[in-house]
C-alpha cells in the first residue's frame, strides 16, 4: 500500500482511499482499549486451562506419574497449553472478522493496513508473532506500539494488519 491511498493523521486515525476513489476514515484503538481486550481474553484462556486441568484429573483420577512420565506429561501440557494460545486467537480472529470476545467486548477488529477484513494469512502471521509480542508482559508489544507512528504491535507490522475502533457507520444527514 502506497501512501497515497492511506494518509496517517494526528488524533490516531487514518484516511482510506478505495480503488474507487471513495475516502473513508477509521480510529485505531489505543494502548488502553487492546490491553483491557488482552486482559479479557487471557481470563478466557485461563477458564480454558482450568478446565483442561480438570478434565485431566477427572481422566487420571488420583495418579500421579512419577520421573520421565511425569516429565513427559508436563511437555505435552506445555505443547497443548501453547497450541491452544495461538489457536484461540486465530479461530476467533478468522471466524469472527478480525474479533476475539475481548475485542467484541471493547468494541475493535483487526483489519488490514487498507481498511479490509484482514485475510486468514495475515491473521495467522500477526498471531504467531504474539509470541515475541507477549515477553516481558506484552512489554515489547508495548514498546512496538509506542515506537511506530501508526500504533502496531511486531505482529501487525509483520502481518501487515492494524487495530481499529468498530463503530457502525453513522447515517449522513
Amino acid at each position: 500500500m502506497n501512501d497515497s491511498s492511506r494518509r496517517l493523521l494526528s488524533l490516531g486515525t487514518f484516511d482510506v482511499e478505495t480503488p474507487e476513489q471513495v475516502a473513508f476514515r477509521m480510529e485505531r484503538a489505543g494502548l488502553g482499549t487492546r490491553c483491557v481486550a488482552a486482559i479479557a481474553d487471557t481470563a478466557f484462556l485461563a477458564l480454558l486451562y482450568a478446565s483442561i486441568a480438570l478434565a485431566g484429573v477427572f481422566v487420571f483420577g488420583t495418579v500421579t506419574p512419577e520421573g520421565d512420565a511425569a516429565l513427559a506429561l508436563l511437555g505435552a501440557l506445555i505443547l497443548i497449553m501453547t497450541f491452544l494460545f495461538s489457536a484461540y486467537y486465530i479461530a476467533f480472529e478468522i471466524a469472527w472478522n478480525g474479533q476475539t470476545p475481548g475485542k467484541r467486548l471493547m468494541g475493535i477488529r483487526v483489519v488490514d493496513d487498507s481498511g479490509a477484513p484482514a485475510t486468514p494469512a495475515r491473521i495467522v502471521i500477526r498471531n504467531l508473532v504474539r509470541i515475541v509480542d507477549i515477553q516481558f508482559g506484552y512489554g515489547i508489544g508495548a514498546v512496538a506500539i509506542f515506537a511506530t507512528k501508526e500504533e502496531k504491535r511486531l505482529g501487525d507490522l509483520a502481518a501487515g494488519t492494524v487495530v481499529v475502533r468498530d463503530r457502525p457507520a453513522r447515517p449522513r444527514a
